[in-house]
């Protein structure tokens, strides 16, 4: 556990959250770029990961709208046992870093034909992680640094992030003789 870390970026960002808190064992840290942290605690973030994850499924991996949990009414279950936000308790042994935006383009996003696309997304991302943060705060689960929003509109931008956590990581569980995995 110690000097392990699991890291991700949009679905990797959800998946990577996921699995640390369903593994609570595994992972001394656990970061998410842009991830739906929360997908089912309280009503409004139940709403937004439901389209947001059948919006996923159908449009960009070409599946089933609710595909990776079943239906969010009638597999409540399973989609609970998977959301970070209602098993985060397991993580209060975790250090946890979440990168998201608030949804507002900077003014280099303009030349992105992408953009509008983007900053829906975003925009339903970042809701999940104050979801999350809620539901964090109120289990006693403390965010690393108190870090939650960076001030960028698109995914891409947070590469430099990702390489900084990266960094930041392998520097200090190094020495401990740590084990490194490279996940895509």
């Amino acid at each position: 556990r110690t000097g392990r870390a699991i890291v991700g970026i949009s679905q990797g960002g959800f998946g990577s959250m996921s699995y640390a808190a369903r593994h609570p064992g595994l992972y001394g840290a656990v970061a998410s770029f842009s991830g739906a942290v929360d997908i089912y605690q309280g009503a409004e973030c139940q709403v937004g990961a439901a389209a947001l994850v059948s919006g996923i499924m159908t449009g960009l991996n070409q599946v089933q709208p609710f595909a990776p949990f079943g239906n969010p009414v009638t597999d409540a279950a399973n989609w609970q046992a998977h959301d970070p936000g209602t098993i985060v308790k397991k993580l209060a042994h975790t250090r946890i870093d979440l990168y998201t935006s608030e949804g507002v383009p900077g003014e280099s996003d303009m030349t992105d034909p992408a953009v509008p696309g983007t900053v829906a997304m975003e925009a339903i991302l970042h809701h999940s992680n104050l979801c999350f943060k809620t539901a964090a705060d109120a289990a006693g689960v403390e965010l690393a640094d108190g870090r939650l929003l960076q001030p960028h509109a698109a995914a891409r931008h947070f590469a430099d992030a990702l390489n900084e956590q990266r960094r930041r990581h392998l520097l200090q569980h190094h020495a401990a003789g740590a084990e490194s995995h490279r996940f895509h």
